[in-house]
């Protein structure tokens, strides 16, 4: 059986909330080109592991009455709750017939 310790909740949540100010709700985590290693089964995710270096991205969205936007964003500085580290990189729109 392998095992996924995910130890950076709490800065998830921040993370979360942090989009929600804005009107965005958090869909996903992205944790790329980092060193973790799973050891004997077991994946220890820990929130240093989401940083500026380790090309972390995040896909947010807004869905209401006018429209589906979708959009991805990548951590460009150190601060992970601070909306001014993250730059759009990607985003779509659908907007929806009344």
């Amino acid at each position: 059986m392998n095992t996924i310790n995910i130890y950076g909740v709490d800065e998830i949540i921040e993370i979360g909330k942090m989009f929600e100010e804005k009107g965005m709700k958090l869909g996903s985590v992205f944790i790329k080109e980092t060193d973790l290693k799973m050891t004997k089964k077991v994946l220890d995710i820990h929130a240093s592991d989401m940083d500026h270096r380790s090309n972390t991205v995040v896909y947010v969205s807004i869905d209401n009455d006018e429209k589906f936007h979708r959009m991805w964003f990548k951590l460009v500085s150190y601060k992970t709750t601070d909306f001014d580290s993250w730059k759009l990189i990607s985003e779509s729109v659908e907007y929806k017939q009344n």
